[in-house]
Parts: C-alpha cells; sequence; structure tokens
C-alpha cells in the first residue's frame, strides 16, 4: 500500500474545495445539521463509551472500494497513458490501495456526462423495457 496516501490525497481534495488551504480537525453532520467543524479532545479520564477489544472478533473485514463514475472515467481518458498507472494505484495490494469493491451508478447520476434513464418507457412498472435506451 505504498500508493495508498496517493488516493487519500485524492479523495480528501474535494473537502479542500469545501474548507480552504486546511482541513479542519473533524468534520460531522448529522440531520438536518451538516458538515460541523470541531476539533478532537484527549480525555485521560473517566470511562470510554467505546471499547475495542481486539481479542475478540465479531466481524470479517473483507476490504474497501471506492466509487467510480463517467466524469471520473471521462477525465481520466484525457490522459490514457496514465490509465494503467491509475488503476494499479487503485486496485494493487501491494503498491496501491487494494481496492476490492467498486460502486458503480445505474443510470445517471449528478456525475454523469448527460441526463439519462435506463427505463424510459412511461408507466412501465413492471419494468419490462428497461435497459431499452434511445
Amino acid at each position: 500500500m505504498k500508493n495508498a496516501a496517493t488516493i487519500l490525497i485524492i479523495v480528501l481534495s474535494s473537502f479542500f474545495m469545501v474548507f480552504g488551504s486546511s482541513l479542519p480537525d473533524l468534520v460531522i453532520s448529522s440531520e438536518n445539521n451538516y458538515w460541523k467543524t470541531g476539533t478532537f479532545s484527549l480525555v485521560n479520564s473517566g470511562t470510554p463509551d467505546i471499547i475495542v477489544d481486539t481479542s475478540s472478533k465479531k466481524q470479517y473485514w473483507e476490504g474497501f472500494g471506492g466509487t467510480f463514475n463517467e466524469m471520473g472515467w471521462d477525465a481520466l481518458s484525457v490522459i490514457k497513458s496514465e490509465i494503467p498507472n491509475a488503476l494499479k494505484l487503485l486496485f494493487d495490494a501491494d503498491d496501491g490501495a487494494g481496492f476490492i469493491f467498486g460502486r458503480v451508478p445505474i443510470g445517471a447520476s449528478d456525475y454523469s456526462m448527460n441526463w439519462y434513464t435506463l427505463a424510459e418507457t412511461s408507466n412501465d412498472y413492471s419494468m419490462g423495457k428497461i435497459f431499452d435506451c434511445p
């Protein structure tokens, strides 16, 4: 995972657009209370709310991944010679982030190149004509 830091920097770059040149210590969101910044506090006494017991495994960690969309691919396609390197940085377990999962939107999203759906037939609630796109 030598280049995992590179991927992390790419992912965090969107935060710089929101928060300027430096990231806050902490960013949290809750219902109707979004993107609140704060700082971490070190507590040396009291009882913690969460205790991590590393001797008792409750779940299996399969891995992690990312979201892949049309605009990202379009931007990467401008520099086609970098596609193999980008894929290595994302998926290679030794020299990259080691992604094993990928989320790909089905239909248009806010990162699509154009607006479209995969079910263009009006009143086709049974989805019998899905993927019958123009």
